[in-house]
Protein backbone atom coordinates (compact mmCIF):
# COMPACT_ATOMS: atom_id res chain seq x y z
CA UNK A 1 0.00 0.00 0.00
CA UNK A 2 3.00 2.30 -0.36
CA UNK A 3 4.01 2.49 3.32
CA UNK A 4 5.48 0.42 6.13
CA UNK A 5 3.71 0.17 9.46
CA UNK A 6 4.43 -1.61 12.71
CA UNK A 7 2.16 -2.37 15.62
CA UNK A 8 3.53 -1.16 18.94
CA UNK A 9 2.07 -2.13 22.32
CA UNK A 10 3.28 -0.75 25.63
CA UNK A 11 2.01 -0.02 29.10
CA UNK A 12 1.38 3.38 30.65
CA UNK A 13 4.54 2.83 32.71
CA UNK A 14 6.84 2.88 29.69
CA UNK A 15 9.39 5.70 29.72
CA UNK A 16 8.57 9.02 31.34
CA UNK A 17 5.05 8.80 32.66
CA UNK A 18 2.56 10.26 35.11
CA UNK A 19 0.86 8.58 38.03
CA UNK A 20 -2.40 10.18 39.06
CA UNK A 21 -4.23 9.35 42.30
CA UNK A 22 -6.40 6.83 40.40
CA UNK A 23 -3.24 4.75 39.88
CA UNK A 24 -3.69 3.38 43.42
CA UNK A 25 -6.86 5.01 44.77
CA UNK A 26 -10.25 4.17 43.28
CA UNK A 27 -11.66 7.54 44.32
CA UNK A 28 -8.72 9.49 42.88
CA UNK A 29 -8.54 11.65 39.77
CA UNK A 30 -7.32 10.17 36.51
CA UNK A 31 -5.56 11.87 33.59
CA UNK A 32 -8.85 12.47 31.81
CA UNK A 33 -10.39 14.25 34.82
CA UNK A 34 -7.55 16.68 35.54
CA UNK A 35 -7.29 20.01 33.69
CA UNK A 36 -4.14 20.58 31.64
CA UNK A 37 -3.16 23.43 34.02
CA UNK A 38 -2.60 20.75 36.68
CA UNK A 39 0.54 19.70 34.80
CA UNK A 40 2.19 23.10 34.43
CA UNK A 41 3.97 25.47 36.77
CA UNK A 42 7.23 26.48 38.38
CA UNK A 43 9.39 23.81 39.96
CA UNK A 44 12.24 23.35 42.39
CA UNK A 45 15.01 20.97 41.32
CA UNK A 46 16.45 19.14 44.35
CA UNK A 47 19.92 17.70 43.74
CA UNK A 48 19.98 14.20 45.25
CA UNK A 49 22.97 12.83 43.34
CA UNK A 50 24.94 12.42 46.57
CA UNK A 51 22.37 10.00 48.03
CA UNK A 52 23.94 6.52 47.95
CA UNK A 53 22.26 3.63 46.18
CA UNK A 54 19.61 1.97 48.31
CA UNK A 55 19.23 5.01 50.59
CA UNK A 56 16.17 7.20 50.97
CA UNK A 57 16.04 10.92 50.27
CA UNK A 58 15.82 12.23 53.83
CA UNK A 59 13.54 14.83 55.31
CA UNK A 60 16.68 16.68 56.44
CA UNK A 61 17.48 17.44 52.79
CA UNK A 62 14.08 19.08 52.24
CA UNK A 63 13.55 21.00 55.47
CA UNK A 64 16.03 23.78 54.60
CA UNK A 65 14.16 24.24 51.30
CA UNK A 66 10.79 24.89 52.96
CA UNK A 67 10.54 28.52 51.81
CA UNK A 68 11.42 27.58 48.23
CA UNK A 69 9.01 24.64 48.17
CA UNK A 70 6.18 26.90 49.31
CA UNK A 71 6.58 29.06 46.17
CA UNK A 72 6.52 26.32 43.47
CA UNK A 73 4.02 23.87 41.98
CA UNK A 74 6.39 20.94 41.56
CA UNK A 75 9.41 19.46 43.34
CA UNK A 76 11.71 17.45 41.09
CA UNK A 77 14.33 15.07 42.50
CA UNK A 78 17.51 14.86 40.42
CA UNK A 79 19.09 11.55 41.49
CA UNK A 80 21.30 11.10 38.44
CA UNK A 81 20.04 7.53 38.23
CA UNK A 82 19.82 7.78 34.43
CA UNK A 83 23.53 6.91 34.36
CA UNK A 84 22.40 3.29 34.85
CA UNK A 85 19.87 3.34 31.99
CA UNK A 86 20.15 0.21 29.88
CA UNK A 87 21.78 -1.84 32.65
CA UNK A 88 20.28 -4.16 35.28
CA UNK A 89 21.37 -1.66 37.97
CA UNK A 90 18.72 0.80 36.72
CA UNK A 91 15.87 -1.29 38.15
CA UNK A 92 17.01 -1.48 41.77
CA UNK A 93 18.66 0.56 44.49
CA UNK A 94 17.55 3.94 43.15
CA UNK A 95 17.10 6.67 45.80
CA UNK A 96 13.50 7.41 46.74
CA UNK A 97 11.96 9.86 49.20
CA UNK A 98 11.39 8.35 52.62
CA UNK A 99 7.86 8.42 54.08
CA UNK A 100 8.80 11.40 56.29
CA UNK A 101 10.03 13.37 53.27
CA UNK A 102 6.88 12.43 51.36
CA UNK A 103 4.64 13.57 54.23
CA UNK A 104 6.57 16.85 54.36
CA UNK A 105 5.99 17.42 50.63
CA UNK A 106 2.32 16.48 51.00
CA UNK A 107 1.93 19.29 53.54
CA UNK A 108 2.49 21.89 50.78
CA UNK A 109 0.06 23.04 48.11
CA UNK A 110 1.97 21.29 45.32
CA UNK A 111 0.61 19.99 42.03
CA UNK A 112 3.13 17.19 41.81
CA UNK A 113 6.50 15.63 42.48
CA UNK A 114 8.94 14.21 39.94
CA UNK A 115 11.92 11.88 40.09
CA UNK A 116 14.42 10.71 37.47
CA UNK A 117 14.29 7.12 38.66
CA UNK A 118 12.00 4.15 38.15
CA UNK A 119 9.62 4.80 41.05
CA UNK A 120 8.93 6.75 44.23
CA UNK A 121 9.14 3.53 46.27
CA UNK A 122 11.86 0.87 46.23
CA UNK A 123 11.41 -1.77 43.52
CA UNK A 124 10.68 -4.46 46.12
CA UNK A 125 8.06 -2.40 48.00
CA UNK A 126 4.81 -4.32 48.40
CA UNK A 127 2.66 -1.55 49.93
CA UNK A 128 4.08 1.56 48.16
CA UNK A 129 3.92 3.93 51.16
CA UNK A 130 5.37 6.99 49.38
CA UNK A 131 2.96 6.57 46.46
CA UNK A 132 0.06 6.39 48.93
CA UNK A 133 1.19 9.49 50.83
CA UNK A 134 1.66 11.63 47.72
CA UNK A 135 -1.24 10.32 45.65
CA UNK A 136 -3.47 10.47 48.74
CA UNK A 137 -2.84 14.23 48.79
CA UNK A 138 -3.92 14.40 45.14
CA UNK A 139 -0.44 15.01 43.74
CA UNK A 140 0.65 13.92 40.27
CA UNK A 141 3.82 11.81 40.22
CA UNK A 142 6.19 12.27 37.28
Amino acid sequence: DGFNEQKLELTTHTGTHLDTPFHLLEEGNNLDTLPVQRFMGPFLNVDCRSIPAGETIPLALLEPLENQISTVDFVLFHTGWSRFWGTPAYAEGFPVPGPEAAAFLASFDLKGVGIDALSFDPADSANLPVHHILLGKGLVLV
